[in-house]
Parts: structure tokens; sequence; C-alpha cells
């Protein structure tokens, strides 16, 4: 069995034997698996306490001090107006950082898609608004009350905390 360079994953070489060569394939497999899959994650929201959710999906993966992140969050129950939103990432965030990706929320109905995800601390991130509109500010917390029904959606990538 050979290795690759970059990764170490065992192949067959064109010596082995092919009565070994499903085992050997099925090695290669799991090695590969192993390495690029996408772990899950179930987070909660703060919006001035506690708001009830569900995590629809959230998969993350982490390639040596980054960590990418994508998660989709339905509401279940409601949260405080006028303060931020908030929600916890399943590995530590470097505090040198700050603006991470960006994200979506659906409320009753309406959506903004031009949601700026920051680091909040070393575990949270904070959503703000990057579109000026009629009933929110531009570059503040969002002031919309979540509710059920309602929807959070990001991607970030950010430098885990080390």
């Amino acid at each position: 069995m050979g290795t690759t360079t970059n990764n170490g994953w065992p192949y067959p070489e064109s010596t082995d034997y092919v009565a070994d060569g499903a085992t050997a394939i099925e090695n290669l497999a799991d090695a590969i698996d192993a390495d690029i899959k996408y772990a899950t994650f179930t987070t909660s929201v703060d919006q001035g306490g506690g708001a009830a959710s569900s995590t629809v999906y959230f998969q993350y993966q982490q390639v040596d001090e980054w960590v990418f992140c994508q998660a989709r969050i339905q509401m279940t129950g409601s949260g405080v107006g006028n303060n931020p939103i908030r929600v916890d990432v399943p590995v530590g965030i470097d505090q040198t950082v700050s603006a991470l990706g960006t994200g979506r929320i659906l409320d009753a109905g309406t959506r903004y898609d031009t949601v700026q995800v920051f680091a909040y601390d070393i575990n949270t991130v904070e959503f703000v608004l990057t579109e000026k509109n009629t009933t929110q500010p531009y570059g503040q917390d969002p002031n919309m009350a979540l509710a059920a029904g309602d929807e959070i959606w990001f991607q970030i990538a950010y430098r885990r905390d080390l």
C-alpha cells in the first residue's frame, strides 16, 4: 500500500494483490471521509434572553486552525426586539478577528439578505444589518423580534482560538 504525499491517504499499488483490492479501496474511502467530512452541531439562539429554536442544519469543518460553518436555524419561540441576535458556534473564535461571513434573516415573511456576521465572544457570533431600508437601520443590530417560523441562515469562516 502506498500513501498520498499531501494527506497520507492509502491507495493500492500496482504490485498489491488483486484479492486485497476491495479492502484497499475501502481504506482509501475511509481516510478521505475522515478528512473532508463536515461535523454537525446543535446551536442555540439568544435575543434578549434564550430564544427557542431548532437547528435545521449546522455543518462545520475544521482545517488546521480554520473553521468553516454553514447553518440554517428555525425559530420555535420568540426573542425580544431591539436586542442583538446571537448564535453559538462549535469551535472557539480567535478574538483578533471580527467579520466572519454573511447571513440572511427571514422575519415574518420579510427577507434580509445582507446581514454581516461578526464575532461577539469566543463562542458566539452576532448579526448586523448591512442594507438600508425603512424599518431597519444600516449597520445596526436587527431591531425585529424573532418569532416562531422565522429563520436565520449563515456561512462563516474564522480562525479558531488557539
